[in-house]
């Protein structure tokens, strides 16, 4: 199963604001197992250009789309943050691509 990384940048002085929602998101979007579990919980690191942040999501067999759906929304509830962009992206792992490649006859 793929990978939903999302990929933040913020300006340090927004930490509150970010704080705040995320906050609000816990308490409108609790833990779901049935449909992804949280590989890695939202780390942060910082440099001369702001404050990175990275989760990384593990959806449930087959529920990728609602996975991504729920992500998308979790971020669209920043929205109006000044400074703050984000990327959602899939990884998926070798393992995986390679398996892929085996049941498509490659």
């Amino acid at each position: 199963m793929p990978n939903i990384i999302i990929f933040g940048w913020f300006p340090p002085h927004r930490g509150p604001e970010i704080g705040a929602v995320g906050q609000k998101v816990l308490e409108k979007f609790p833990a779901d197992d049935s449909l992804m579990k949280v590989i890695v919980p939202t780390i942060y690191t910082s440099d001369k250009d702001g404050i990175f942040a990275l989760t990384v999501i593990e959806p449930a067999e087959g529920r990728y789309g609602d996975a991504m759906a729920r992500c998308a929304d979790i971020m669209f509830m920043y929205q109006g943050i000044e400074g703050l962009t984000y990327e959602i992206k899939t990884f998926t792992t070798s393992a995986e691509v390679i398996a892929r490649q085996q049941r498509m006859g490659q």
